[in-house]
């Protein structure tokens, strides 16, 4: 029987009857989108508005959040602008879709299934891969083979820093640091060169082709995605990015001219200082950051209800000197792009952790405490680092000085109350230079964090600069309440201002439109706001009021 219904019924009856049997719920779900839109525009045509613009979608392959791109195009499309939507097509060796434990699919699928989602949205494409001669793949390929090991992070073409980029990927493929840059390791790296060249040279000739008054991209840092956003900058074009943020299922954040996954809010933050969030919005933020502690909010952050927060426990699980001021460091999560890419004080977050190591064996006065990110012991085991960053401390240093305790992810101690105990604690992006000022506590950063700069963070320039504030024993690191409300406002603005919950999309992959209309104006006021803004390059903040 089931033979027989497979064989025989309809197409679109076919794919009904699969996804009942749980097959293909995405065609299933093209379908409709592509009979809802077609149905609607039968009577009601686009009409192109009076001075319509033309807005560049780089959605290079198939991706549950994909769904942003796809509605947000349809949306602008449907008043009246002119959107095209750019898929990848096919790049030789590497593409962001493959990673040391997963092969990348086959590139003729792959772009068949983006170009269904095109097609059933009703969105003009491209393939960057049409962009390219032969001559081009022979010249990528040519300038990464032929460079050095240490000269491929500094490469640049058409002025573009690609053999960065491509580095960056490394994090993404390993699921972790890429310490060596020899063999495997050494081989994709040259593969991600290859590619990034290619990108950068599609992005360039696709702007020059189709010259778009805005270009829109999800991440904008990695090598299928920055390309766009240099290319961009250096032709005077405005630029918009975006990025899923998970404090609930369908929730992004979007940026004018910035990195939106950075979160700097560079043009809004000096006006956000001078409005006092009311007593709602304060009870919200720490409410909402209670939860984060605890794991509520995302099982990365956190740590098991277990580990404990008793002063004694923790000096004791530490085996701390008692009397000694203590130094907290709280590394991130290697490889996540939360990490990635901001480095300001040092090359790496392994050249900080080292650097302090080296100064402990100096300080024996001092205890120095790494606690490891947790997250390293909670991911599934594909997406665990592949040397956890205690291991990557012991491997460097054949003597850890005696002062120096390395805590690992799945240790039973609390971040905050080791925090709540340090002299000072010192992070590198994590989260937790956010929620320490909202503790009353100033945090010391080694990186470029959104929160850095700010007024409530002591941020550290280079090594030496670490080192003064060590030797000077800065340890006074207690928040005035003018700092700490600075600190509640900049909370706010990144998880409740900044962030909104996309419409039509009840979580990633999913459209949940019961009309086309919807996506027309007036049509969803979310969808009408967001498409202002971006049309006429406004801050994103604000969105989650627009309901």
């Amino acid at each position: 029987m089931r033979g027989f219904l497979s064989r025989y019924l309809p197409k679109r009856f076919k794919r009904l009857y699969r996804a009942f049997r749980g097959i293909d719920v995405n065609g299933v779900m093209l379908d409709r989108v592509e009979t809802m839109r077609l149905r609607y525009q039968r009577s009601n045509p686009v009409v192109p508005t009076l001075n319509p613009k033309k807005i560049l979608f780089n959605s290079q392959f198939g991706w549950p959040y994909g769904i942003v791109e796809y509605t947000l195009a349809a949306a602008i499309r449907e008043r009246g602008n002119e959107v095209m939507m750019v898929a990848c097509g096919g790049l030789p060796k590497y593409c962001e879709l493959m990673t040391a434990a997963q092969t990348r699919p086959s590139c003729d699928v792959c772009h068949a299934n983006v170009a269904r989602n095109f097609d059933a949205f009703g969105l003009p494409h491209i393939a960057a891969k049409n962009y390219l001669t032969d001559l081009d793949r022979a010249e990528a390929e040519a300038i990464s083979l032929g460079a050095a090991p240490s000269e491929l992070r500094g490469l640049k073409d058409d002025g573009v820093p690609v053999g960065e980029m491509a580095f960056r990927n490394l994090f993404q493929y390993i699921k972790g640091y890429p310490f060596d840059l020899t063999g495997e390791i050494g081989s994709v790296f040259r593969e991600c060169l290859t590619s990034a060249i290619l990108v950068t040279r599609a992005a360039g000739r696709i702007l020059d082709d189709f010259q778009p008054d805005i270009v829109c991209t999800t991440n904008g840092k990695f090598l299928q995605w920055g390309p766009f956003v240099y290319q961009a900058v250096k032709r005077n074009i405005q630029f918009v990015t975006w990025e899923d943020y998970q404090i609930t299922p369908s929730a992004v954040t979007f940026a004018s001219n910035e990195l939106a996954h950075e979160m700097r809010h560079n043009e809004g933050w000096g006006k956000e200082l001078e409005k006092p969030l009311t007593p709602e919005e304060e009870a919200r933020v720490r409410a909402h950051f209670r939860s984060w502690s605890r794991g509520e909010v995302t099982t990365w952050a956190g740590y098991a209800q277990t580990a404990t927060d008793e002063t004694k426990a923790v000096r004791d699980r530490l085996n701390v000197r008692a009397g000694k001021p203590i130094i907290a460091i709280f590394p991130n999560l290697s490889w996540d792009a939360s990490s990635v890419g901001f480095d300001t004080a040092f090359s790496s977050m392994y050249e900080w952790l080292y650097a302090v190591v080296r100064y402990a064996a100096d300080r024996p006065d001092l205890e120095f405490v790494i606690r490891a990110h947790p997250a390293e012991a909670r991911l599934p085991d594909a997406y665990k680092p592949p040397v956890p960053v205690c291991q990557a401390i012991r491997r460097y240093f054949l003597e850890i000085p005696s002062n120096v305790h390395l805590v690992e992810a799945d240790e039973a101690i609390n971040s905050y109350a080791l925090a709540g105990i340090a002299s000072v604690s010192m992070v590198y992006t994590s989260t937790l230079g956010i929620e320490l000022p909202l503790r009353g506590k100033r945090p010391w950063v080694a990186a470029g964090a959104y929160y850095s700069g700010k007024g409530f963070t002591r941020d550290i320039e280079s090594a030496e600069h670490m080192f003064q504030l060590l030797d000077a024993n800065e340890f006074d690191n207690a928040l005035t309440s003018e700092e700490v409300e600075r600190a509640e406002r900049m909370a706010y603005l990144i998880r409740f201002r900044g962030v909104f919950e996309f419409p039509l999309m009840p979580k990633a992959g999913e459209f949940s439109a019961k009309s086309w209309a919807e996506l027309g104006p007036n049509g969803n006021s979310v969808l009408d706001t967001l498409c202002e803004r971006l049309l006429n390059h406004d801050q994103f903040t604000d969105l989650a009021g627009a309901r």
